[in-house]
């Protein structure tokens, strides 16, 4: 949501109201800005961790640290700091990424799914049941 503060004084406190703006020109604005900034910080992330992984060979803690890093920083910049969709920004990262998967030794890339799967497996068991279907 796009929002217009104006500061208003009061007494001796300063006070931020918070005023959603619902014109045409903002929400279009404001849809270019997440929907097509988030793809493109994403790819932009991207190509700097691929640069990066291409420099580091057959080191598995390293290769795997630059992999998650990347995509925390990458979620965090964008929707934090730069106001564009994280999530949008780390799928095209994972896409890009998965892509070149040449830059990713072969023996450290099966241990980054072996570690990936430990992560995840113990994850949805956990909160698998919070999340029950009904059909």
């Amino acid at each position: 949501m796009i929002a217009s503060f104006s500061p208003k004084e009061t007494s001796k406190h300063l006070k931020i109201s918070i005023r959603p703006i619902f014109t045409a020109l903002g929400i279009f604005v404001y849809l270019i800005q997440v929907g097509l900034g988030g793809p493109l910080f994403g790819y932009v992330m991207a190509r700097l961790t691929i640069w990066w992984l291409s420099r580091v060979f057959n080191d598995a803690v390293v290769e795997i640290t630059i992999t998650l890093a990347s995509t925390y920083f990458t979620y965090y910049v964008g929707d934090e700091l730069l106001g564009v969709s994280g999530v949008l920004a780390v799928v095209t990262l994972g896409v890009e990424i998965n892509a070149r998967r040449t830059n990713i030794s072969p023996e450290v890339e099966a241990f980054l799914l072996k570690y990936v799967e430990c992560i995840i497996k113990p994850l949805f068991t956990v909160l698998g049941p919070l999340f029950e279907c009904h059909t």
